[in-house]
């Protein structure tokens, strides 16, 4: 016999509104920061979500999970260029309860 605890059900997708980004200056190698109010899947923040510039393509650079799967950063291989950008997350990221996501956010660096 085992004994076990259980808490509330979790039915709510990751909702990007509730996302804390933390866009760093251009012309560095600074990274882009996000933070999760709550933990999102480890493999799959480093397989499909990415940062993809004002014309839709995705930026060379690496990824790392930190913080109980709750940031997420991406430092950039070439210095950020000013302008728009977008952090895209695919429909596939989930949390810890298995929901999924669906949007796209824009990012101005500056």
């Amino acid at each position: 016999t085992k004994t076990f605890r259980v808490g509330h059900p979790d039915y709510d997708p990751p909702d990007p509104s509730t996302w804390s980004i933390q866009p760093p200056d251009a012309g560095t190698l600074k990274p882009l920061t996000v933070a999760f109010p709550e933990p999102l899947d480890h493999a799959l923040l480093e397989r499909v979500v990415w940062v993809a510039d004002n014309e839709g393509h995705e930026l060379a650079g690496s990824v790392d999970v930190k913080t109980g799967e709750q940031r997420w950063t991406f430092t950039p291989d070439a210095p950020w260029r000013e302008g728009e950008h977008m952090l895209v997350a695919l429909s596939t990221l989930e949390d810890l309860a298995g929901n999924v996501q669906t949007e796209k956010l824009s990012i101005t660096i500056e």
